[in-house]
């Protein structure tokens, strides 16, 4: 799998008790993590913030988008 570059994309809204626990829990081949903070109302973002994987890179909505806007 080093040939290539699998990166995973999760929409975030309202998750703060298991964002870190899907996070740390994405296997070593995934070379990319992008979540995408949807607007979320709760602490979501200041989890993500904290959580110290190189991979992680965390998108932020200033208004919600839903999951199609997330993805998109």
């Amino acid at each position: 799998m080093n040939n290539y570059h699998i990166a995973v994309i999760i929409p975030a809204y309202k998750v703060e008790s298991k964002i870190k626990t899907v996070v740390e829990n994405i296997p070593n081949f995934v070379k990319s993590i992008i979540v995408v903070d949807d607007a979320s109302p709760d602490s979501t973002r200041a989890i993500l913030e904290n959580i110290s994987d190189p991979r992680l890179k965390i998108l932020n909505h200033d208004t919600n988008q839903g999951v199609g806007g997330a993805m998109i």
